[in-house]
């Protein structure tokens, strides 16, 4: 017994048909290239006509992951809430109720936006922590050794995602327990429940401070002791209006003044020049005997 081995090849009408090698001699070439350029262009046609939904598709996903990357995720929890707490309302009360509910969904999404920041680059500048209004600038001292302090207050309206302002190692972290007053006032600074983070890197010891204030009831912070941090770099966040301050050494020169707006990661709060090195004197080899 034996078995007649088929192949398949394109009829004129652009179906695939099984048949023997015999018959494939006697099908003209013209006939089986017209039939596979009529495929060809079939298949061209239909790949074509997928690939804008395709490409909405991935913009579809690419929009909304960017969407959850300029949130904080806290944001949409609470966010949640408030609209389970519009259709609860809703369902009990009248609308009127329900739209306030939702009034502060929207502005739970708003207050916990994290835009990207452009981060400026060169040796030993210092950016601001956190966006907000410079309401001091004084000189303190730290183990005996002159600093310049800087505060920035951030009202509810300010974004209040926290940045490193150097980049470099945190090698302290220590939250105090303390009072909710006015982040303005210079009390604060002291008395105030406080996060106090030293980072040391970019040929200095900094020190910056998330200070709570009258509506701020939370500091985040997502470092540890040992961590490697970027300038720039995203640290944590105090929650609906605070204060932060940044104490650096001395002989940095200030490039801000007060009143002025600054924004956490893309503002350059002061500058450390390098330091200069002191060329060595030149020797005597006179006196030296071989």
């Amino acid at each position: 017994m034996s078995f007649l081995r088929t192949k398949r090849t394109i009829s004129p009408n652009g179906i695939a048909a099984p048949v023997s090698d015999n018959e494939i001699s006697k099908i003209p070439i013209s006939v089986t290239v017209q039939a596979y350029s009529r495929l060809h262009r079939q298949i061209n046609w239909t790949a074509k006509s997928q690939e804008p939904e395709a490409k909405g598709q991935k913009a579809k996903a690419t929009s909304q992951k960017a969407i959850i990357s300029l949130m904080v995720r806290d944001g949409i929890y609470y966010a949640l809430g408030m609209l389970l707490v519009a259709a609860f309302l809703f369902w009990l009360a009248t609308p009127v109720f329900a739209a306030v509910a939702i009034l502060f969904a929207a502005f739970f999404l708003w207050f916990f936006r994290d835009p990207e920041r452009s981060i400026p680059s060169g040796p030993g500048l210092v950016v601001s922590p956190a966006d907000g209004k410079v309401t001091d600038i004084s000189s303190t001292q730290l183990q005996g050794r002159p600093y310049t302090r800087i505060s920035i207050f951030l009202n509810v309206f300010n974004v209040h995602v926290n940045r490193s302002p150097i980049s470099g190692v945190i090698k302290e972290v220590v939250y105090r327990p303390g009072k909710f007053g006015n982040a303005m006032g210079a009390v604060s600074a002291d008395a105030n429940e406080q996060n106090i983070v030293t980072v040391e890197g970019e040929g200095m010891t900094l020190i910056f401070k998330q200070i709570a204030g009258l509506l701020a009831r939370r500091i985040v912070f997502t470092k540890k002791p040992g961590d490697n941090l970027l300038r720039g770099e995203r640290v944590g966040m105090i929650k609906f209006g605070s204060r932060t301050d940044v104490i650096f050494p001395a002989g940095a020169e200030v490039r801000i003044k007060v009143g002025d707006h600054v924004k956490g990661g893309a503002s350059i709060l002061a500058h450390l020049p390098a330091p200069k090195l002191t060329a060595l004197p030149d020797r005597d080899y006179s006196a030296v005997v071989p």
